[in-house]
């Protein structure tokens, strides 16, 4: 009974960050100023403002939470080992603890998915400038982005990329509401289903 009360206390529990890149650890205001002078930054892959990063350290040291990506590029960012945001990352201390799988759904089956292979998940929040995260949105804390229709226009006139177009990526105000997210209880209300069964209810 002593053993199995120590190996109940010594179960790791976890705090998950489910990151987006785009829209999250990028800005339109950081593109403008960057994309003359640095257009080597400015590549898809290497788009990455330094700013946001130092505001993800934030959560990250204030709650002890670990990066589980869940960005489009995921795929591209765990087969290659140098891969620019690994690079970034590590040059603050951080690094990618997992990764979401691909289920060809929207973002919250795939971490759902996620969810029901680590039962050890007590708090989570996720990063993301998209809404697609079906029963799991009361958990996003979403970066404001403007639509392609909204931009079309301003597009055409100064030729920057319409997925540039973001308000604000990971600003201070996302940092204070993730922190609060983090700090409260999550409830994995399917915990129960088996995985791959998941996207047949939605």
């Amino acid at each position: 009974m002593q053993c199995s009360l120590l190996a109940i206390r010594m179960v790791k529990k976890v705090k998950a960050i489910f990151l987006d890149v785009d829209g999250v650890l990028n800005s339109e205001h950081w593109y403008k100023k960057n994309h003359k002078k640095h257009p080597e930054r400015c590549r898809v892959e290497t788009a990455i403002d330094p700013r946001f990063v130092r505001n993800l350290k934030k959560i990250i040291d204030k709650t002890g939470a670990k990066i589980v990506l869940s960005a489009t590029c995921r795929g591209t960012v765990k087969q290659k080992r140098n891969h620019y945001l690994r690079t970034i990352l590590k040059q603050y201390d951080l690094e990618i603890y997992d990764y979401t799988p691909n289920t060809g759904m929207e973002k919250g089956i795939d971490i759902q998915e996620w969810l029901n292979h680590h039962r050890d998940v007590t708090n989570i929040v996720i990063l993301d400038n998209d809404s697609d995260m079906c029963h799991l949105m009361e958990y996003l804390v979403k970066t404001k982005c403007q639509s392609y229709i909204k931009i079309k226009d301003k597009w055409h006139k100064v030729r920057i990329p319409f997925w540039w177009y973001f308000n604000e990526g990971l600003c201070n105000k996302k940092v204070k509401q993730a922190i609060r997210m983090l700090n409260k209880p999550f409830e994995n209300k399917m915990e129960k289903q088996i995985t791959g069964s998941v996207r047949k209810l939605f």
